[in-house]
């Protein structure tokens, strides 16, 4: 995997579903929904949260977390919590409807946990936290299933891990992170349809985000690209990255090619001057702004 050790830019890499890791310009390092771990269960399903071998990507591949967000409690969010906070105990900032069952669930100290609420904006060390309300992407399994996910695929039980798989349906933590160089970056998980997303996006396109991290749902509605080009445009982001696609990224690359292609176009055609890119898994980037001869 390719590192940097360059700490005058913000820099970020995807690693697996929504977690991503960002490296702010004086090297502390933001976690997102930390699922790098194997799943234990055989279900079909659970090979996309299979990190391919060659990638090289373990739990050890990140050196540092000094915050860890967490946009819901699903087990593809959570599998690896525990892990980082026994080895780097960092700030483990989540939703105020979570954080009893989180703490109790991987004796987390009470004072690690920032508890947030919806439409709230918090002022910490490093960065500052605009934090929206997000609804979940339609699940097709039973109510009563949720509280088990968490056991069943990653062999992780105990007190407070039934409540998390029910909260994590029910609560999700959208949020704009905007950095000490007043770089903005948006974090948006959940549905993509017209009802759901308009009034998320028009929440998103007050706090003027340079770039947006979204979800690619293993569902997608018709003409996703059309919804993709209308957020980036709605919002004003010069990029949008996807999150949660490792399905696309395991055996559809294709499909996802074929999406942020066609969203471009549409970009293009409409003159907005943004784009839709494609992070290669674990390979890092740097944000800001270019200063070039051409």
């Amino acid at each position: 995997m390719e590192k940097t050790e360059n700490y005058g830019v913000v820099s970020l890499r995807w690693l697996n579903g929504q977690c991503y890791e960002i490296r702010l310009s004086n090297g502390k390092v933001i976690l997102t929904d930390p699922m790098i771990s194997d799943p234990v269960s055989d279900a079909p399903w659970l090979k996309f949260y299979r990190i391919p071998k060659e990638y090289g990507i373990t739990p050890e591949s990140v050196e540092r977390v000094d915050y860890l967000i967490l946009n819901h409690t699903h087990c593809d969010h959570i599998s690896d919590v525990e892990y980082y906070i026994k080895k780097f105990n960092p700030m483990v900032i989540c939703h105020e409807a979570v954080a009893y069952e989180l703490a109790k669930a991987f004796d987390i100290p009470f004072t690690s946990v920032y508890a947030v609420g919806s439409e709230e904006t918090h002022e910490f060390l490093d960065f500052k936290m605009e934090t929206l309300h997000g609804t979940h992407n339609e699940q097709g399994m039973k109510y009563s299933t949720m509280a088990n996910i968490l056991e069943e695929d990653y062999g992780i039980g105990g007190p407070g891990t039934r409540e998390l798989g029910h909260l994590g349906g029910l609560i999700q933590l959208n949020f704009i992170l905007t950095t000490k160089e007043n770089f903005k970056i948006a974090f948006v998980g959940g549905r993509l349809d017209a009802m759901w997303s308009r009034p998320m996006i028009r929440a998103v396109a007050k706090a003027e985000p340079n770039i947006m991290i979204r979800q690619v749902s293993g569902r997608l509605p018709q003409n996703p690209e059309q919804i993709y080009a209308d957020e980036i445009e709605q919002t004003g982001v010069r990029l949008m990255l996807p999150m949660h696609h490792e399905k696309y990224d395991i055996s559809e690359k294709e499909t996802l090619a074929n999406l942020i292609e066609k969203t471009n176009i549409m970009l293009q055609e409409r003159g907005v001057n943004a784009n839709m890119v494609n992070p290669v898994r674990g390979r890092w980037y740097q944000l800001g702004i270019s200063f070039r001869e051409i």
